[in-house]
């Protein structure tokens, strides 16, 4: 036999304590609980009649009169749908998201119920049938036990909303904070990371580089190599390489992410000057400055060596950055930008921005999943701001859009989400790379090298002074 419900308004009823006893006993009926907030949305009428389509309570159904609901409610005979609690006074609304913004600045929790501050008026005008939390509260973990638990301002794994994780940072008004992995460094160079770990260069007490690592979320740093001449880094989200320079030659080595210093493997030698290194899943790069070419690593039968150098790009001149999504490699140098199709091996090349006086810079380039990111500067001397960052298409680099003209070209770039990263000389500001927009301050801090991965940027943030220490932080980013 179905359940049937008396189409009644919903109301909210502000109880004193001595009658509290009955309100639990109703709410019991309905809800197995009254809420901390001392309402009851609705009390179950045994007297109804037979065939009242639950979806049809005014404020509490989804679909709104014989609506097609489905939650909380039991079915009503008679009815084609389950009804739920919904948003104030109309059933064809659905209940606002958990951890959204309310339209007095209060956060709302996600997800059907959400906490009433305090009860409405009697006659169900405009109330709602969940729970509404305070200004600055939210129910992050659904539970009615513990009603609003989270301080929005104050929580690091719900700053500023629901779910929002501030990866080991502080959260202050309800902003995510930077948070410090490593300090005291005598001059950090370059750095990668991945979901675990931040490798990175440091000169350390010789005149030579160390390549160390540091847990993603803090901890103790591991050495990996030592006077190594360490000319460029990168990482493939698994494994870690480097150029070393040599007097006569070069090598390329590895290692996995992680390891230490004894799992160093060897990627290839001889190279007469090697300069940047990149990585995909599938493939190792590298420039040889001095035979202006840009290699990849092919099949090898000799079992001293891992690979065999196979000529991707020749005449390239100096190379700033590498990058590969495992069909196209794309690179830039001096004045030029190259996407290079890996099976074919043609070439787009681009010298200018097509009608503008721009060019491309000597510095890093980014990438998603449907364009590619770089740096552009003026070809007119003294014309300041003269740098730009300019999205093209993937894998042609057509159709270019000049996202943000900046006064400082540095040396990083990267994409996360919607946003592109990068450093100015006062701090970490990012664009959408939808379309031009506003830049905006992620963090202040005398930046320069940056990097990014799983939902976080990291990057080198100079000392105070020359010869001052040096410091890698990260942010957490939405």
């Amino acid at each position: 036999m179905s359940t049937a419900f008396a189409r009644v308004p919903s109301w909210f009823v502000a109880f004193t304590t001595a009658a509290l006893t009955s309100v639990s006993a109703a709410c019991t009926a309905f809800t197995s609980t009254c809420e901390a907030t001392h309402t009851c949305a609705v009390v179950p009428s045994p007297d109804a009649a037979a065939g009242t389509d639950a979806g049809q309570l005014s404020g509490l159904a989804s679909g709104g009169s014989g609506g097609t609901g489905s939650g909380i409610f039991p079915t009503a005979s008679g009815g084609n749908g389950s009804a739920r609690i919904a948003s104030p006074g109309d059933g064809d609304s659905p209940a606002p998201a958990r951890g959204s913004i309310d339209a007095d600045g209060g956060r709302e929790p996600a997800g059907g119920n959400h906490v009433d501050a305090g009860p409405a008026p009697p006659n169900g005008a405009g109330d709602d049938a969940g729970i509404q939390c305070p200004t600055g509260l939210a129910d992050c973990n659904g539970s009615r036990a513990d009603g609003c638990e989270v301080p929005l301002a104050a929580s690091a794994t719900n700053c500023g909303q629901c779910g929002r994780d501030c990866k080991g940072g502080a959260c202050i008004a309800g902003e995510c904070q930077p948070l410090t992995l490593v300090s005291g460094l005598a001059f950090a160079g370059d750095l990668v990371a991945d979901a675990s770990f931040v490798h990175f260069v440091d000169r350390g007490s010789t005149t030579a580089y160390q390549l160390k690592r540091v847990p993603a979320a803090g901890g103790a740093v591991t050495q990996i190599v030592d006077n190594e001449a360490i000319r460029s880094v990168a990482t493939d989200g698994t494994h870690v390489y480097w150029t070393l320079a040599g007097s006569s030659s070069g090598n390329i080595d590895r290692t996995l992410s992680g390891s230490g210093p004894n799992d160093v493997n060897l990627i290839m030698s001889e190279i007469k000057s090697p300069g940047v290194v990149g990585a995909d899943p599938l493939n190792v790069f590298w420039a040889d400055d001095d035979m202006s070419t840009i290699y990849r690593c092919g099949p090898t039968t000799n079992p001293n060596q891992f690979c065999n150098p196979v000529p991707v790009l020749d005449k390239t001149g100096g190379v700033a950055s590498l990058l590969s999504d495992g069909t196209t490699l794309y690179a830039s140098g001096d004045a030029v930008l190259y996407a290079v199709d890996l099976t074919t091996r043609s070439v787009a090349m681009l010298v200018e921005n097509p009608g503008t006086d721009l060019q491309p810079s000597f510095a890093r380039l980014a990438m998603d999943a449907t364009h590619v990111y770089a740096w552009f500067e003026s070809k007119t001397i003294g014309d300041r701001p003269g740098n730009h960052i300019l999205r093209f298409d993937k894998p042609t680099l057509a159709n270019p859009v000049d996202l943000v003209n900046v006064t400082f070209k540095t040396a990083s770039l990267e994409v996360i989400g919607s946003y592109a990263y990068f450093t100015q000389p006062d701090g970490v500001y990012r664009i959408p790379t939808t379309a031009p927009g506003e830049m905006s301050n992620v963090a202040v801090s005398f930046a320069q090298y940056l990097t990014a991965a799983a939902g976080a940027v990291y990057w080198i943030e100079a000392g105070a002074g020359i010869g001052a220490p040096s410091s890698i932080k990260k942010i957490a980013v939405f």
